[in-house]
């Protein structure tokens, strides 16, 4: 399991309905707005600026309330908004303002806080329930904080940010490539668009701006498969970087940025190069003068993941004892009081190092340490969140390994208990589905193999077969055909129905299509093998001698399957 990084994000507290809306007043406002739909210019941005006050006074986080109409209203105020300026691209109207450099606060001095909060809430609300409409409208209301926010204001670039990572979010929950290009359009002209005063008023915000810029151009080099937007963001960061002087407090965090792309790089390329060019430049940014305790936490969790990464290529136990060394540091720099997502994230990177120690050491105090820490992880993330879900998810694979290691039932009960958990919990539309449905699969069919209950099997060969089907083109493809063969292969010993072990040779030819190792070839051959000998067909021999010259070619040996009739 690859750890991942699971990032906070700093958010205002939103405000609160704390009695029944007034509907009535929402219908005025309804009713004006369709009487003034046609305004252009100056006087449809005084109008929308007018009604969203009002609005968000009955409707401040869009809740019980709500309904389709009400957040179809807001964004076609937000729209409204637009209408002032010349671009008719929202992203382009946003920088119009730039070169005014303005210090007036519009019409609605208000509104863009509470749009701010909105987006924040629905953002949040999107994470528990998966809910597109919450993400666009969360979408609109971040577009409409940004629009209406002075461009001289501290909260600017703040806004900014907000709304680029809103439209990541909007590309990873539609797989839409205009939000990534909006995003990184947004975070290309706000740098451009910052003065040497900025930069010294607010480093944090730009280093932000600097971060989601980086990672909307990685989104988009693993949509398009096209180097130059990897490159684009490398480069940005470097070119920050030589810009930067030695005693400069953002050197380290720059220096993470670049590490952290390295990272991603070689994770999408698997350059041995990129991932020690990632390790060293992030030891540099750990060795900086020491800031505080949140950014120390940062440093040393991105400079463990990059040694994970290392350890996970080379295979050097001292390079893994060291991430566990500095996951441990990143730990010890997080508090640990309330309900602390930083501290769950931190928990759960540590033992997903002392899970993979255990791999290499089959030593059961790594995986009881993995298996304490994430336990104590999974309380500190709300119930219905989606991190929530990925941490019980590993959960489930930590135990499930200490089972295979330890055979105690126990251990597998809870693991599929787990597993369900996370499968029934879990949207058919994300791209995480089909994994944990093959995860369970896969812990179901070892209980089949201890207990012998047909329920088992059968549910492991629905499970693994709705996976095929929810990700058909996904790399681990030809994995879960193989799976099923198997799978297939054990009901039909049990059953004797020729029909799963028709299918079983099916998926095994389809996966050797793919894949031509060993294994593959003599699961295929062994298949073929039972089936000639009650069917006796030419056709199954055939195949049987091609299959036992290309295992020859591969290995030196012929496949033991075929030594009945050499």
């Amino acid at each position: 399991m690859a750890a991942q990084h699971h990032q906070a994000i700093d958010r205002e507290p939103y405000a609160i309905i704390a009695e029944e809306p007034d509907l009535n007043l929402y219908d005025s406002l309804s009713k004006q707005y369709e009487n003034n739909r046609n305004l252009q210019g100056d006087e449809a941005f005084k109008f929308a600026c007018q009604v969203l006050s009002s609005m968000l006074k009955i409707f401040p986080t869009m809740g019980d309330h709500d309904s389709g109409t009400v957040r179809k209203l807001l964004k076609d105020l937000i729209d409204m908004l637009f209408r002032k300026f010349h671009s008719e691209k929202k992203v382009d109207a946003l920088f119009e303002r730039v070169g005014k450099r303005e210090t007036n606060p519009h019409y609605c001095p208000d509104v863009p806080n509470q749009l701010n909060n909105l987006s924040n809430k629905l953002l949040d609300q999107y994470q528990r329930t998966d809910n597109i409409d919450d993400l666009g409208t969360a979408i609109s209301a971040a577009y409409g904080a940004a629009l209406l926010t002075p461009t001289l204001s501290p909260r600017y670039i703040t806004q900014l940010n907000h709304l680029i990572m809103a439209l990541i979010s909007g590309y990873k929950g539609t797989s839409n490539i205009r939000y990534l290009d909006e995003g990184i359009s947004i975070a290309q002209k706000a740098l451009e668009s910052m003065t040497a005063l900025d930069w010294v008023n607010y480093p944090s915000d730009i280093n932000s701006l600097f971060r989601n810029l980086g990672s909307a151009l990685l989104s988009k080099f693993e949509a398009t498969s096209k180097p130059q937007y990897l490159n684009d963001a490398m480069s940005m960061i470097e070119r920050a970087i030589k810009g930067t002087s030695d005693n400069d407090p953002n050197l380290a965090n720059r220096l993470l940025h670049l590490s952290n792309m390295y990272v991603r790089k070689y994770e999408l390329t698997g350059n041995g190069d990129d991932i020690r060019k990632a390790v060293e430049i992030a030891e540099k940014a750990v060795n900086k003068p020491r800031g505080d305790n949140t950014e120390m936490a940062v440093r040393y969790t991105d400079y463990s993941n990059a040694l994970l990464r290392l350890y996970e290529r080379e295979g050097d136990a001292a390079t893994l004892q060291e991430a566990i060394s500095k996951a441990q540091e990143a730990l010890d720099y997080t508090p640990t009081n309330g309900m602390s997502p930083e501290l769950a994230s931190r928990r759960s990177n540590l033992s997903i190092l002392l899970y993979t120690q255990y791999e290499q050491t089959s030593d059961n105090e790594h995986i009881d340490k993995a298996i304490s820490l994430i336990e104590s992880a999974i309380p500190l993330i709300p119930h219905d969140h989606l991190y929530h879900l990925h941490l019980q998810h590993n959960l489930g694979g930590f135990l499930f390994s200490r089972y295979k290691g330890n055979g105690i039932v126990e251990d597998l009960e809870k693991a599929i208990s787990t597993a369900e958990y996370v499968v029934r919990s879990t949207s058919r539309r994300r791209h995480d589905y089909a994994g944990r449905l093959g995860n369970l699969s896969t812990m179901l069919q070892a209980r089949y193999d201890v207990k012998l209950q047909m329920d088992d099997i059968n549910r492991a060969i629905l499970y693994i077969k709705e996976a095929i089907e929810a990700s058909p083109i996904s790399r681990d493809i030809a994995a879960r055909r193989g799976h099923l063969s198997k799978m297939l292969q054990a009901r039909y010993n049990t059953t004797s129905d020729r029909r799963d072990l028709d299918e079983a040779i099916s998926q095994a030819r389809m996966v050797v299509k793919k894949n031509k190792e060993a294994n593959w070839l003599q699961h295929l051959g062994e298949l073929l093998t039972i089936r000639y000998r009650i069917t006796k067909e030419q056709k199954d021999l055939d195949e049987i001698n091609a299959l036992s010259v290309e295992l020859e070619g591969s290995t030196g040996h012929w496949g033991v399957f075929l030594l009945m009739f050499r």
